[in-house]
């Protein structure tokens, strides 16, 4: 964050700059935006390692979904996405975890969505036996099979900084959603 002041105020100090040095600048402002959202979402991924110290709650996914929606407006407005949802259950959890499962998801198909192609997202859910699957589908670029257990690591993404993210978004839905006792594929 100081980095990131600091590159600030050269800016607005030295307005003159030479256009190489202009350039380093910004390139400084960026790299230190970067640092601060990979600070940010280690802290989440850390976070969601330790034991939840609050007991679940009945959480209505179908609400979960509305804030997410609510949250990711801007995005999903400026891409045209299409958002639609079945009927989704209520479930014992915690609701920031769910929030930041479903964020991840729906953010992520808007991410990688294709470029001649308005994102449509559809989320539902399915009772099978004792548990729930859910499921959120997008007409994105998708992920070859053999990359399929890859992308739920810590850093492990398939494209360059052409798309941006840290890496940790699918790892941190992974590791709450093992929590629950689920998988996640």
């Amino acid at each position: 964050r100081g980095i990131a002041l600091y590159t600030q105020l050269l800016r607005r100090k030295l307005p003159d700059l030479s256009p190489e040095a202009a350039t380093c600048v910004s390139h400084l402002f960026t790299s230190a935006e970067r640092m601060e959202t990979l600070v940010q979402d280690l802290l989440v991924y850390t976070q969601v390692s330790e034991k939840e110290e609050t007991a679940p709650q009945t959480v209505d996914c179908n609400e979960v979904l509305d804030y997410v929606r609510r949250n990711l407006e801007n995005a999903l407005e400026a891409s045209c996405s299409e958002m639609l949802c079945g009927d989704l259950p209520t479930l014992p959890g915690h609701r920031t975890r769910l929030i930041q499962v479903f964020q991840n998801l729906v953010s992520n198909a808007v991410k990688y969505s294709r470029k001649d192609t308005p994102p449509r997202i559809v989320v539902t859910a399915a009772r099978h036996r004792d548990e729930w699957i859910f499921s959120v589908e997008d007409n994105g670029i998708g992920v070859e099979p053999e990359f399929h257990e890859r992308i739920f690591g810590v850093f492990r993404r398939l494209h360059s900084r052409e798309i941006p993210g840290t890496g940790i978004g699918l790892a941190i839905c992974k590791r709450i959603v093992e929590g629950y006792g689920g998988r996640i594929w």
